[in-house]
């Protein structure tokens, strides 16, 4: 039996130059999220060749507003948040989250 080439393990290689650190943490971050979409919602996302896609665009939007809500504290109310303009792109970002997965 043939071992195929993992095209991760390529990608990868491919930023490593010689005399340049590499940030692992996107490129990881987003084997994960390829990972979870493949395990829990049977979904092929490619997420680590299109990380361009309006679904990874909502997921780190929605990280990001998750954490904005936590640190700043009137959000800590839900009708404060939902009707801020944070809240409104929370929303935005969750529908577009949503209709890909569901």
């Amino acid at each position: 039996m043939q071992r195929r080439s993992c095209p991760d393990k390529q990608k990868l290689e491919s930023l490593i130059t010689k005399d340049s650190p590499v940030k692992l943490f996107h490129h990881v971050s987003l084997m994960t999220l390829d990972t979870i979409m493949k395990c829990a919602f049977s979904c092929h996302s490619n997420c680590q060749i299109d990380s361009e896609s309006a679904y990874i665009k909502a997921v780190y939007e929605l990280s990001y507003l998750a954490d904005y809500r936590f640190f700043f504290l009137p959000y800590h109310n839900d009708v404060i948040f939902h009707l801020s303009p944070h809240g409104f792109r929370f929303c935005r970002a969750l529908k577009t989250v949503h209709g890909h997965t569901g």
